[in-house]
């Protein structure tokens, strides 16, 4: 796992659920940018990215790495 200060704010509950939600008060939908992007697909695989993404607070997930693998870490056996 990289260093907190390697994480994406895709995937930092301090700031997506913290910053954002809390302290700014937005209310709104919180989407990801592309999950492909190198700066989480360098340290994540496609299921881990997602669900680091929706525990940091974030609604909806676009274009995982992988989105059957996305959609298999994220959905109950």
């Amino acid at each position: 796992m990289p260093k907190q200060a390697t994480v994406p704010a895709t995937l930092s509950a301090p700031i997506v659920s913290e910053l954002l939600r809390s302290q700014l008060g937005f209310s709104g939908l919180v989407v990801t940018d592309a999950m492909r992007m190198n700066g989480v697909a360098a340290y994540y695989d496609p299921g881990e990215a997602a669900i680091r993404a929706l525990l940091a607070g974030v609604d909806m997930v676009l274009v995982p790495g992988d989105t059957d693998a996305a959609l298999r870490a994220v959905s109950p056996p």
